[in-house]
């Protein structure tokens, strides 16, 4: 699946994986980051309610080390989804990307999309972004931060498949 990219430093992973992970620790008074898993479960159980499956996804960590002690401490999460409901029209992709930050580098993001970029190089480009700070509330705002992205996406994607069959009845000369 195209739209994810390492190169900074981050390599793939699974939810098994991210289960793991201990929970991530505040870097400041404000600062209130959430798991990586419970993340891609809350953008999964938005997609499931608008009627999407995840049929393919990719995972990726980057992991910093806190030099003085040696020992690993903050992590970034980057992640492509692949989506499809009875809908679905072969000609037209339907992706999801997100992302995460334990070190307040960025917010929680969510991007969706006909085309979708991700890197762990900060880039993060999709028709559709939303994100969350990581302060006090972000678990009561982000199921209906992420619904209203998927509400929109809802409509871009009809937009698109739309466009997609005047191309196929138009004949070239």
């Amino acid at each position: 699946m195209k739209g994810l990219m390492n190169h900074c430093g981050g390599r793939h992973t699974t939810r098994d994986e991210l289960a793991k992970f201990t929970d991530p620790q505040p870097m400041s008074q404000t600062h209130v980051p959430i798991r990586h898993d419970y993340f891609v479960n809350e953008v999964e159980n938005s997609l499931d309610a608008a009627g999407y499956k995840v049929v393919n996804e990719e995972l990726s960590i980057q992991r910093f080390v806190n030099k003085k002690e040696n020992k690993l401490t903050q992590d970034n999460l980057f992640g492509i989804m692949e989506i499809s409901n009875s809908d679905d029209h072969e000609d037209v992709g339907r992706i999801v990307g997100l992302r995460n930050s334990s070190t307040m580098q960025f917010r929680a993001q969510l991007g969706c999309g006909n085309r979708v970029f991700v890197c762990d190089n900060l880039s993060f480009s999709a028709e559709v972004v939303v994100g969350r700070r990581h302060t006090v509330h972000i678990k009561r705002d982000l199921p209906k931060l992420l619904a209203g992205a998927i509400e929109t996406l809802n409509k871009q994607f009809a937009e698109n498949e739309r466009r997609v069959e005047v191309y196929k009845d138009t004949s070239l000369s």
